[in-house]
């Protein structure tokens, strides 16, 4: 015997648009799954569900950084190689 359903289909893609909308806006998933009252793991579990239902592929969450956007920054040196060079 199964449990019956806690969320309709019209309240599950409500909750999904709302955390998709809250990490384009730069949030986790994991923050806005909360805030919405479910867990990361369930919003992937909707999300897969909803993708093989529908056929619909969904954009990326965020887009990768530009390499001109990223600061250079020199390696961190080692405290026990600093000590030899000033020897």
């Amino acid at each position: 015997m199964s449990r019956p359903r806690r969320y309709t289909d019209e309240q599950i893609q409500a909750m999904l648009q709302q955390i998709d909308d809250a990490v384009a806006l730069g949030e986790t998933v994991s923050r806005a799954a909360r805030i919405v009252g479910i867990s990361d793991g369930l919003y992937y579990k909707w999300r897969q569900r909803l993708m093989q239902d529908t056929g619909a592929r969904l954009a990326p969450r965020r887009p990768a950084p530009c390499p001109a956007d990223t600061p250079t920054q020199p390696a961190p040196r080692h405290p026990f190689m600093v000590t030899l060079a000033m020897r």
